[in-house]
């Protein structure tokens, strides 16, 4: 399977900290500041679970996303790289991508072309903690939804996916 289900070491899981390891991009969220009332998952997203592919190579950052997103009742498969993010795209088609642009082998803003000859438009949200404008403009060039840099507030990532959901379910009823 491609898909990854368990990214974290004990240590992150007990402390619910996301990011505090691996490439020490200073990137720590706290889960006591999820939602206050699930009403508020409503207005990101419908009653469709949504299939959504992360891509990173940092296991926090797939591990929070994965804990978040699911949370809201999405199915979430987590890869490391940019080429198991392809198998995995031929396999299942996501209904959003959240893309690092820094992975081993292709890079992020590569893959992207790559993948929309797979998935067409889906939302792909690029996410890297390298970012400078230049790589924003290229990114959304390239066919990016949306540019999220790193360190960012976990809550904020899943809005953006649910908008990048939501744009994507109003594309497909018009």
């Amino acid at each position: 399977d491609v898909c990854t289900s368990d990214l974290t070491d004990d240590s992150n899981r007990r402390h619910g900290n996301v990011g505090s390891s691996q490439k020490s991009t200073g990137i720590t969220f706290s889960f006591s500041a999820r939602r206050i009332s699930t009403s508020s998952q409503s207005r990101y997203h419908d009653s469709l679970m949504s299939h959504v592919l992360i891509i990173d190579d940092e296991p926090s950052i797939c591990w929070g996303f994965k804990e978040f997103l699911t949370e809201d009742g999405h199915d979430v498969c987590t890869v490391a790289s940019a080429e198991e993010g392809l198998q995995a795209v031929r396999k299942t088609r996501p209904d959003a991508v959240v893309l690092d642009i820094r992975l081993p082998g292709m890079d992020g803003l590569t893959a992207i072309g790559k993948l929309r000859e797979i998935i067409g438009d889906t939302p792909i949200i690029v996410i890297t903690a390298f970012g400078n404008l230049e790589t924003a403009v290229q990114a959304v060039r390239e066919g990016a939804f949306d540019y999220l840099p790193k360190p960012f507030d976990l809550g904020r990532a899943a809005e953006l996916v649910g908008r990048a959901l939501n744009a994507a379910r109003a594309k497909k009823s018009c």
